[in-house]
């Protein structure tokens, strides 16, 4: 599954640490890498990976329709 939007924040849970990715419809929690915190307010995107984890690439790539 593909996953873009503004990471918003950190979410510490029972199950984990996850962060919020906010598409601009809704948001998804996906499970936190410290990769990531140095990306807190700017757009990332991904492709899970079948064993757990996300595949991240960072920095904003817009399509002619965006």
């Amino acid at each position: 599954a593909y996953v873009a939007g503004i990471y918003r924040q950190r979410l510490s849970l029972a199950s984990g640490r996850f962060a919020m990715v906010d598409d601009g419809l809704g948001f998804q929690l996906v499970p936190w890498t410290p990769s990531l915190e140095k990306h807190l307010g700017q757009h990332v995107s991904g492709v899970s990976r079948d064993g757990g984890g996300v595949d991240w690439s960072f920095g904003r790539k817009r399509g002619l329709g965006l």
